[in-house]
């Protein structure tokens, strides 16, 4: 019974941990905001957009690319989809040092 308790808490306790990102919940984003990306590290960009999803992720190379992000048009219709590869440097504390955005298709 100790055991059972322990483990309801236990995971209580993770499950209150995880926050999650803006990405999950279909968070809007603009181009000046995505491109603000640019110069921050790779710890800084994780809190912004969670963790990268997209498949040059994968075999990342100092990149990472997130998928089906949602690009507010700032007033010319309903946000698009778009994909965003952020590449980063490989010396230092590996900031980004380019953004860019990829329309769907």
């Amino acid at each position: 019974m100790r055991y059972v308790i322990l483990v309801l808490i236990s995971l209580s306790l993770l499950a209150g941990g995880c926050k999650p990102s803006k990405q999950a919940h279909g968070q809007k984003w603009t181009e000046t905001e995505l491109k603000s990306l640019q110069g921050k590290t790779r710890d800084e960009v994780q809190e912004i957009l969670g963790k990268p999803n997209g498949f040059y992720t994968r075999n990342a190379e100092g990149r990472w690319h997130y998928s089906d992000l949602l690009l507010d048009q700032e007033g010319s219709g309903s946000p698009k989809k778009v994909w965003l590869v952020i590449y980063f440097s490989q010396f230092g504390d590996q900031r980004a040092t380019h953004v860019e955005i990829h329309d769907h298709q």
